[in-house]
């Protein structure tokens, strides 16, 4: 488990890798206390960026041949 948090907001994400069998799970979460006004626009726009990003990533991963077979790097 890893947790970044932003010095410059609230915002606190943790990044848990679970084994799972042969694989792993990888969960990214983020939370943050939103702005109000202006600010609070651009922090929910830029979370909505940040969701289409983590679902690319996810298509990608699952795409892509696992990167060892037996524990062994190939």
């Amino acid at each position: 488990m890893l947790t970044e948090s932003d010095l410059d907001s609230s915002s606190v994400t943790t990044f848990t890798v679970t084994p799972e069998g042969e694989h792993s799970r990888v969960q990214i979460l983020t939370t943050w206390q939103g702005a109000r006004g202006v600010g609070g626009f651009f922090e929910r726009l830029c979370a909505g960026a940040r969701a289409d990003e983590l679902e690319r990533l996810d298509r990608y991963a699952r795409e892509r041949e696992p990167a060892y077979t037996d524990g062994k790097d190939v």
